[in-house]
Parts: C-alpha cells; sequence; structure tokens
C-alpha cells in the first residue's frame, strides 16, 4: 500500500511561507498530495467558530453573556450562557460519544438534529460551573445559535465573513457527506492491522467538517495574528472579550476555540481529529506558525508538530520539518494503540443482574456476570469490566469507569450505578422493573431510538 498523505506549512516571524507535501491524498488511486489538496481538519475548526460569534457580538446579533435558553428554549439546563459554550465551561456530554448508549453503530448514519436532540435531553451540567468539559456538544449548540440569530446557516455564515474575504476559496463547512468537494483528500484507519476507509456517513459543521487546504489554513493563522496583536499587548487572541479558562492539562488555558501556552512562549493551538483526518495548528505571538495536516489515523498530526518544535535548531523551511518527520517514522496515535474492547460471547451460565436506563440518555444497557467477571451491554456489544481498587465498587472498561451504588450489596441485587465516559461523565442509570429486564430481546433493549425531549418550544 501507498504512503498516505501528510502536509505541512510553516510560517517564519519574518513572514516567510512555506509549504511541502508527501505521500497520497488517494491510495487506492496513488493520487499524489499536492497544494491544492483539502482535508477535513476536524476541532481545528473551533477556532473558526468562536470568531464568528465574537463577530457577532460585536455586531449586537448575538450576546456572549445571555442565556442560552434566549436562543434554544428547548434546552434543559438553565444557567448556561454563550461565552461558556465558547469555553467548554458549560457542562453539556458529548452527544457523540452518548451514541455509543443509544444503538448507534460506526457506520449508522445521525444528523445535527440527532445530536442537538441528545443535547436537549441534559437536564443539568455534568460538572460544576466554571470546570471544564471539552465536548463538541458546546459547539454544535453554538453553530445552531449562530444559524438562528443570524438567520443563515453556519456554512454560508463563515463563507461571507471569513472566507471569501480572506481568499479561501478552497474553504468550507460541510454538512452533508453527499457534497462534491474538490480536490479532496479521503481518509483511512487501521483496523486490526487492515487499512480501511474511515469516511462515516455524518458531517457536523461547527464543531469540526472543515475542510481546507494548507494554503487557506495558513491564510487564517495570518488573520488570527493580525487580530492577535492589534488587541491589547497583554491579552491572548479576543482575550479582551473574555479571559482563558484552566483548561483539561494544567499547563494549558482554553479561549475562543484555541488552547493557549505561556511556555516556551506565548502560542495558541488546537488539534483536529475527524473520521481519520488529523490537522494540527500552532501560532506564536511573534507570527512564526506551523500547521500540519494529514488523512490517516496512524498519522498524529500534532504529534509531528511537537517533534519539529523540540528540535535545538527548528527547520526554516517546510520541506525540512517534513523530512525530519519522515526520517524519524510516522509514529502510531494513542488511540490506535488501544486494545479493542474485552468481549466474549454469552454462554449458559451467564447471568443477567439487570436492565438500566438513565433520563438523560435514550436507550438501554445491561450488566451481565459472566463467571466471576462483571460486563457491560450496549449496542449489543458486552464489554468486560475490569476492577478498579479494592472496594469492589469500581470497574474499568474501553472508555468508561462504572461505579456501582453504594448502597449496592453482595451478590446480585445492583440497583443503579453511575457511567463516566471520557467526554460524558456522571450518567447515572437505573435499574428497570423486573418485567421488563425479562425481555427476550435484551440484545436489542439499547437499540431504541433518539427520542425528542418535553421540554417545551423549539429551537
Amino acid at each position: 500500500m501507498t504512503e498516505s498523505a501528510i502536509a505541512i506549512a510553516m510560517r517564519n516571524p519574518d513572514g516567510h511561507e512555506t509549504y511541502a507535501e508527501h505521500g497520497n491524498a488517494i491510495l487506492e488511486h496513488e493520487v499524489p498530495a499536492s497544494a491544492s489538496t483539502v482535508f477535513n481538519v476536524g476541532s481545528v475548526a473551533k477556532q473558526i467558530t468562536a470568531y464568528l460569534a465574537i463577530r457577532m457580538h460585536h455586531a449586537r446579533v448575538l450576546d456572549l453573556g445571555a442565556n442560552i435558553r434566549r436562543y434554544l428554549p428547548r434546552v434543559q439546563i438553565d444557567d448556561v450562557t454563550v461565552g461558556e459554550l465558547i469555553t467548554h465551561t458549560a457542562g453539556f456530554r458529548d452527544a457523540e460519544t452518548l451514541l455509543s448508549l443509544c444503538g448507534y453503530r460506526d457506520l449508522d448514519h445521525y444528523t445535527a438534529d440527532d445530536l442537538l436532540n441528545l443535547a436537549y435531553r441534559q437536564q443539568a451540567r455534568a460538572v460544576p460551573r466554571e470546570q471544564f468539559l471539552y465536548s463538541n456538544t458546546h459547539y454544535l449548540l453554538l453553530a445552531k445559535l449562530l444559524e438562528i440569530t443570524c438567520g443563515t446557516p453556519l456554512a454560508r455564515l463563515a463563507a461571507d465573513e471569513i472566507f471569501t474575504p480572506l481568499g479561501m476559496a478552497d474553504t468550507q463547512f460541510i454538512d452533508d457527506q453527499r457534497t462534491l468537494i474538490l480536490h479532496a483528500a479521503a481518509s483511512y484507519e487501521n483496523s486490526n492491522g487492515q487499512v480501511r476507509k474511515a469516511t462515516r456517513p455524518v458531517a457536523l459543521a461547527g464543531p469540526g467538517s472543515l475542510w481546507t487546504s494548507t494554503r487557506d489554513l495558513m491564510r487564517w493563522l495570518l488573520n488570527l495574528h493580525q487580530l492577535w496583536v492589534s488587541g491589547e499587548s497583554e491579552h491572548l487572541p479576543f482575550g479582551e472579550v473574555f479571559a482563558y479558562v484552566p483548561a483539561d492539562r494544567a499547563e494549558f488555558a482554553y479561549g475562543p476555540g484555541l488552547y493557549a501556552t505561556s511556555k516556551p512562549a506565548q502560542s495558541v493551538f488546537h488539534n483536529g481529529h475527524e473520521h481519520g483526518f488529523s490537522a494540527s495548528t500552532i501560532l506564536g505571538r511573534d507570527g512564526a506558525a506551523i500547521l500540519c495536516v494529514a488523512n490517516a489515523s496512524w498519522t498524529p498530526a500534532e504529534r509531528l508538530i511537537s517533534e519539529i518544535r523540540r528540535l535545538a535548531v527548528p527547520p526554516q523551511c517546510a520541506s525540512d520539518a517534513l523530512r525530519i518527520a519522515l526520517e524519524r517514522g510516522t509514529p502510531i496515535s494513542a488511540r490506535e494503540r488501544e486494545t479493542q474492547p474485552s468481549t466474549r460471547r454469552s454462554e449458559s451460565g451467564d447471568t443477567q443482574l439487570g436492565v438500566f436506563a438513565a433520563s438523560d440518555v435514550p436507550g438501554r444497557v445491561q450488566l451481565l456476570k459472566i463467571g466471576k467477571d462483571l460486563a457491560l451491554v450496549r449496542r449489543g456489544t458486552r464489554d468486560l469490566l475490569t476492577p478498579l481498587g479494592t472496594t469492589g465498587k469500581a470497574f474499568c472498561g474501553p472508555g468508561f469507569v462504572l461505579t456501582l451504588d453504594p448502597a449496592t450489596g453482595d451478590g446480585d441485587a445492583i440497583s443503579s450505578f453511575m457511567l463516566d465516559l471520557d467526554r460524558a461523565p456522571r450518567i447515572r442509570y437505573t435499574r428497570l422493573a423486573a418485567d421488563l429486564t425479562s425481555s427476550p430481546h435484551v440484545e436489542r433493549d439499547a437499540e431504541l431510538a433518539i427520542s425528542r425531549p418535553t421540554a417545551p418550544g423549539a429551537s
């Protein structure tokens, strides 16, 4: 199999820009990556969505301090502001993460409205006020707010306000996977040692699905730098609008779609991963910038940039940077190294401990006892649970921690538990009545469609 694509762009503090590409944009046809190739940059798009919200705030179209229920009355959490969506302090669980509990599988089609319905179901913050919880739901809601207040889809708003004025002719938000994208790279993933297409039948403008080229993305970073240095010197980009907040790592802060760091120098960055694509951008206050995009999940763009920046003498051009990255070998991402969920087929000795449901998430899950082990069943898949500590109450599964109700005694009488997924914490599940748990269709109990909440109003 030919090599997947990596494209790098660099801008020195003196303004000199260089670009380099390697590998193939489409592996199966050996189409090489070029200057015109466009990639999906995933969550790198958040900085553009946040900037649009700030522009609309200055235009008095959107109030960043307003309760989001002013614009989205179906939201049930009553004390969230627009600004908290931007800084990931609103406390909404990540809706795409919740899909694994709702019967959706990797190749099922879902829409932004499906994910919005999951957001509308949530009744309280998943974390305390002001605590950072990175969640794509925040930017999905922000995109919906912009659409409502501006009366136009995010894709059109971004084109009118940013892409066209900056000459970013190869850049667009996509909210339908059927859209024809000129010069688009395909994406790939490693599935148990086999290379497969990574495209999924979903596209969500706002938190992701921004397609762009390295040239266009550098145009955006140049614009971001100009906005940064034109503000007050002590502020990070748009810091005069609202303060950056402590992020999920102590050395970082988070602002309008941007992580910020002060070591070794003041800079802002964001990474993106979307259906096999990988992207990363970093911009310093001195105007230096590096960006990297790739079309395979085993090529983490952010790690390539980090390795380049750690060099004692950073390369002066993108071709040198790309050569160094290739000489060191493409590192396998942590995502690809993760072990597959432990499963075991049903045996005659398996014991069902109950079927459970949560008010914030549609669908049902099961707990099984398989020999001496516990297993959580979601989407028909059994995930074996590994005990954490010696209490017998906490267990670890692939991407989640399950904690039994402290009142649960010995034996099989489990009435409730807390499920903490990586980006969707504190989901309380309660055991359903006995007549429901005895259903002969337990494999299908978790496969329920997302339903609309009962909260009044409509968005």
